[in-house]
């Protein structure tokens, strides 16, 4: 009896140990450190945000522009900074990336202006489009 509880609960942990792990091909999550640094044509960005696409999780670039993330393989970086526009980043077998960020582009047509501004009356926030 004590056999058989201790057999079972044995198998049961292996088993759960193997399911928590998942990859595209065999089924087994892999894990991988990530690092890379923030440019803009200035230069880098230091306290530019890096952020796991869809998950809770991020960083924060450092006073030379450079980071450093944990995340699956097939993971998305979005990376983005104050008055630049993000930038999304497909996670290859790279281990180090550099990410140039651009200014966000002027509007220029009048309709556009107007679209904006009438939104900004009606709901006092306007989302740009990507």
């Amino acid at each position: 009896m004590r056999f058989r509880f201790w057999l079972s609960c044995c198998l049961l942990c292996i088993f759960a140990s193997c399911a928590t792990q998942k990859d595209s091909k065999s089924g087994i999550k892999i894990t991988k450190t990530v690092s890379g640094i923030v440019m803009d044509e200035n230069g880098p960005l230091p306290g530019a945000t890096i952020i796991v696409k869809n998950e809770r999780k991020g960083t924060y670039a450092d006073m030379d522009g450079k980071f450093e993330i944990s995340i699956n393989e097939n993971d998305t970086l979005v990376v983005g900074f104050i008055g630049l526009e993000s930038k999304e980043v497909a996670i290859t077998s790279k281990d180090c990336y550099e990410v140039h960020l651009e200014a966000f582009k002027p509007i220029e047509s009048r309709k556009q202006k107007r679209r904006i501004r009438r939104e900004m009356r009606k709901n006092g926030y306007y989302i740009y489009p990507d």
